[in-house]
């Protein structure tokens, strides 16, 4: 076998093995990173759900049989301490889609309709069943989360809407990736 041949067998293999490592590592880093972004979503899910539940705020929400009449009511309580327990943004919804509540002072007395994920509201006021939704705010991509207010009867009498910022994890998992890419051209590098 001449030298030439030789040559040509031994990039043959050194190429059929970088394909084999770079598909490899390319599949491991999808596959870690919709998990890592998997978690980090649902770690935000969970916080969000035990601070509600731990706050006992759909409680006192329920005992008003309606919630836009008790508005002002309720913005008072609102102020005075449900609100700076949460760092998402929250508010407060009628029955007639009116936003009684809210830590984000601008979106009292609109409709729930122009801001937020109306499909959503809906559902949970017409089902009593809390939800969640992805959707952007202007340019920030959001995760929204909506649970149904109940009174001591157990009729739907609102909803409490959850608001939550995207960008910090879009941004961890933009880092991760980077990382990721890096570590997939170091290994292809060792392997040449």
């Amino acid at each position: 076998m001449g030298a030439g041949k030789r040559s040509s067998v031994r990039w043959r293999i050194v190429l059929i093995y970088f394909m084999l490592v770079f598909i490899a590592m390319t599949i491991v880093s999808v596959f870690l990173m919709d998990r890592i972004e998997d978690y980090q979503i649902n770690s935000l899910k969970s916080n969000i759900e035990s601070t509600i539940s731990g706050s006992n705020l759909l409680n006192s929400l329920g005992q008003y049989d309606d919630l836009s009449e008790h508005s002002e009511e309720i913005r008072r309580s609102f102020d005075m301490g449900w609100s700076s327990s949460f760092t998402e943004e929250i508010s407060v919804v009628g029955k007639d889609l009116i936003i009684c509540a809210s830590s984000n002072r601008s979106l009292i007395g609109r409709s729930a309709g122009e801001v937020f994920d109306t499909g959503l509201i809906i559902s949970t006021l017409a089902n009593g069943e809390d939800g969640e939704s992805d959707s952007v705010s202007g340019e920030i991509p959001v995760k929204n989360f909506c649970f149904a207010v109940r009174s001591a009867s157990g009729d739907v009498t609102g909803a409490l809407f959850v608001r939550a910022d995207l960008s910090d994890i879009r941004s961890f998992i933009s880092s991760s990736r980077m990382l990721f890419i890096e570590a997939i051209l170091l290994a292809l590098a060792i392997t040449v």
